[in-house]
This record gives C-alpha cells, sequence and structure tokens, in this order.
C-alpha cells in the first residue's frame, strides 16, 4: 500500500507523472528501505492550496494525496 501527503509538488501542471518519496515497512512494520515511486498524476488527488501574493509565475506548487493498494510491488 502507498498513501501518505506531499506537499510542495513544484512544476506539475504539465506533469504526466509524480515521484514521490516513500518510506517502505514490512507487514509487522518494521523500515526496510526508502525510495521514489512514480504515480501516474491523474490518480492522485491535487488540493490546489498553493495561494502565494509572490512566486506565483513560478508554475503550480500544489500538494497531492494518494492511496494505491497493490497486491504486487
Amino acid at each position: 500500500m502507498l498513501n501518505g501527503f506531499w506537499p510542495f509538488a513544484s512544476g506539475n501542471a504539465a506533469a504526466r507523472w509524480l515521484l514521490l518519496g516513500a518510506e517502505v515497512f514490512d507487514e509487522a512494520g518494521n523500515k526496510l528501505d526508502e525510495g521514489d515511486l512514480a504515480v501516474p498524476t491523474g490518480d492522485a488527488e491535487q488540493i490546489d492550496d498553493w495561494h502565494v501574493a509572490g512566486l506565483q509565475g513560478n508554475s503550480k506548487a500544489a500538494s497531492f494525496t494518494y492511496e494505491m493498494v497493490a497486491t504486487d510491488l
């Protein structure tokens, strides 16, 4: 299962994929590793929370939430 919240996704307005950093745990909850996982942008929920007075021209930088359950990772 991959789920979480990723803030500051700069440059995602034209992106088809997101690279989400995550920790990898076994069934007992022991941390095994860390990694970056590629997720289709359309599969993640985008939260439009980039309402700033400055830096408006640096592309959209909203936050994302994502949850996926996979039988085989």
